[in-house]
């Protein structure tokens, strides 16, 4: 499955935040792309 979130704002609750720190070991560049998530149900 795929979960999205758009990235393309700053401020707190950007998502390259919430992503791994983790770095290419070659290029050095951030993976922000790709991430394990958790999907939990929210109860209102």
């Amino acid at each position: 499955d795929t979960v999205f979130m758009p990235f393309h704002w700053p401020g707190e609750g950007r998502a390259n935040t919430l992503t791994n720190p983790a770095l290419d070991p070659t290029s050095r560049m951030p993976e922000f792309k790709v991430c394990a998530v958790r999907v939990e149900t929210v109860t209102s």
